[in-house]
């Protein structure tokens, strides 16, 4: 299976899980009482086991790993432990750090790719930080939520008609 389509895979998986979450988040913070609405985002749990399996399942059945394969997977799992990192030392409040590693993650898988539509992702996520940093911390799981429909779905099912 083509880099292309694993990652068109992964692009469509997290984006709608994060999109999900955020917008979740969102929601539960601004419309209700409940004490915890970060707990929208254990929607990413069951998203970290499909992601495993699937990479487990595609990485058994690939003949070959070009130079280009293993710099993607590098470039994510540079972001990977760079979000855990983030998340344990500062929880939400690092949503616009997060949205800038994303960016770089986004913009390098683009160049990797050769796909334009995927550079130009990266420069949005980079915008939806800048934007995150100067807006009330009330909405930074909104724009979380569409930083992702712009940044991950958009260039995921571009991807996948590719």
């Amino acid at each position: 299976m083509s880099i292309i389509r694993q990652s068109s895979f992964h692009l469509l998986l997290w984006g709608w899980i994060i999109f999900a979450a955020s917008i979740g988040h969102f929601i539960l913070l601004k419309f209700t009482h409940i004490e915890h609405p970060e707990y929208a985002w254990a929607l990413t749990l069951p998203g970290m086991v499909i992601s495993m399996v699937y990479g487990s399942i595609i990485g058994k059945k690939a003949k070959t790993i070009t130079y280009a394969d293993r710099l993607y997977m590098l470039v994510w799992l540079a972001f990977i432990i760079s979000l855990f990192i983030l998340l344990v030392f500062t929880g939400e409040k690092g949503m616009p750090v997060i949205l800038l590693l994303t960016g770089f993650a986004t913009f390098m898988s683009g160049a990797i790719l050769k796909f334009t539509p995927l550079i130009a992702s990266g420069i949005l996520f980079w915008l939806f930080a800048i934007l995150s940093f100067i807006i009330d911390n009330e909405y930074i799981q909104l724009v979380s939520g569409i930083s992702v429909l712009t940044g991950y779905l958009v260039p995921g099912y571009m991807l996948n008609r590719k």
